[in-house]
């Protein structure tokens, strides 16, 4: 019987930054179950993919000034 083996988020993060060039902390946790997601970026920065960080000015769902991060894929350094 074969068994499906499931992907790790940073490798989930990853594939939906390289078909949709962006991710926020939002649709990570959402689609992936990622509560920490500068942990994940971190961590694939380490493994050598640069990614951007852009801080976007926006409201909360209580109509609260907040900012976040929207994380841009820019491919794999030195490649």
């Amino acid at each position: 019987m074969a068994t499906k083996q499931k992907k790790s988020q940073r490798t989930e993060v990853l594939a939906y930054m390289k078909a949709h060039k962006c991710i926020t902390d939002n649709i990570a946790h959402e689609k992936f179950g990622v509560c920490r997601m500068g942990s994940v970026i971190y961590d694939l920065r380490k493994k050598g993919y640069d990614i951007e960080t852009v801080m976007i000015d926006g409201k909360n769902r209580f109509g609260n000034q907040t900012r976040y991060g929207k994380y841009y894929y820019r491919g794999v350094v030195n490649e």
